[in-house]
């Protein structure tokens, strides 16, 4: 039997009980009130809308409205407008600065009376042969037996040439070679002692007379090894690299380079030339020479062109 129907009677309300009924029965008798409570509720969630819509924290809402209100009833008042204050610049957050890339240099086309001005032609004048290292190493070097050579040593490198004149120019290395080492040593010619073959070829150093750096010098200009001028050694070493050098003769406009190899591939190893030279050498530059007068400079290449261009010596 449920408490509330003791003795077949109903239990009295509780006090929450009859307010809850008192409620009622006065929004029964004042509707207005119900719509008075609806605006405010209105108003109090517009009011908390600002940040939800980006609007500033000065801006309210509710304020506004009373603002219109107060304006409808005083029509002789001016009307006064809320402006959104600016955010403080404590408030504004952080961001990335936007770097402006400088505008590119353009030319404006003023009139069709623009005439090219009559040219220098030493202002246009290209070097009549280019040579370019690519790539270089410096290597030890063996004597027959596999003892180490203590003051000879090599320098490997790939070299591009390219004929800009009218005439053919022959780059060949065979007697007397085109391409040659500038190098500075004040025990040369006596200390150059190159491979058996290219000691057999019969060329030999050079002095000649270059003023790239600035005054006038004397440079000894050695040839490189001939081809495959390299053997094994009972010590598991070969005695040096071998120069693979193998160009036609360049007609103008030509040139010549050999794409870098696989590495540990020597058979593939074309546009290489190894020069032999005495420790305490100071290499200044790759030159190509006239091969009928080896002594006349036709074009170099400096060591501070190529000097950054250095690789592990197997990987060319």
């Amino acid at each position: 039997m449920r408490p509330d129907r003791a003795n077949g009677r109903r239990s009295r309300p509780t006090v929450a009980g009859e307010k809850l009924v008192d409620a009622i029965e006065f929004w029964k008798k004042h509707p207005w009130w119900r719509l008075l409570a609806c605006i405010v509720a209105l108003l109090a969630v517009l009011g908390s809308t600002n940040q939800l819509f980006g609007w500033p924290p000065s801006f309210s809402i509710p304020k506004a409205l009373e603002t219109l209100g107060q304006s409808g009833q005083s029509p002789s008042a001016a009307p006064s407008a809320t402006v959104p204050e600016p955010p403080s610049p404590s408030a504004t957050p952080s961001a990335t600065p936007t770097i402006t890339q400088p505008a590119p240099e353009v030319l404006h086309v003023a009139s069709a009376g623009r005439a090219c001005p009559n040219p220098n032609p030493s202002d246009f004048k290209l070097p009549d042969v280019e040579v370019c290292v690519t790539m270089w190493c410096q290597s030890l070097t063996y004597e027959r037996d596999g003892r180490r050579q203590e003051d000879q040593t090599q320098i490997k490198l790939k070299a591009s040439v390219f004929n800009k004149t009218t005439q053919p120019l022959d780059i060949s290395i065979t007697n007397a070679s085109a391409m040659r080492l500038l190098v500075s040593q004040k025990d040369l010619p006596g200390s150059w002692r190159p491979p058996e073959k290219t000691v057999a070829a019969g060329d030999s150093a050079v002095l000649v007379e270059w003023s790239g750096t600035g005054s006038k010098q004397n440079y000894w200009a050695l040839p490189p090894n001939v081809f495959a001028d390299s053997y094994p050694t009972p010590a598991g070493v070969v005695t040096g690299f071998y120069t693979q050098w193998d160009p036609p003769i360049l007609e103008s406009g030509e040139g010549y380079y050999r794409p870098r190899a696989e590495p540990f591939d020597p058979f593939y190893a074309d546009g290489n030339l190894v020069f032999q030279l005495p420790v305490g050498s100071v290499v200044t530059g790759l030159a190509v020479v006239d091969k009928t007068d080896p002594t006349k400079i036709i074009a170099v290449t400096p060591f501070s062109e190529w000097k950054d261009r250095e690789v592990p010596p197997y990987t060319f």
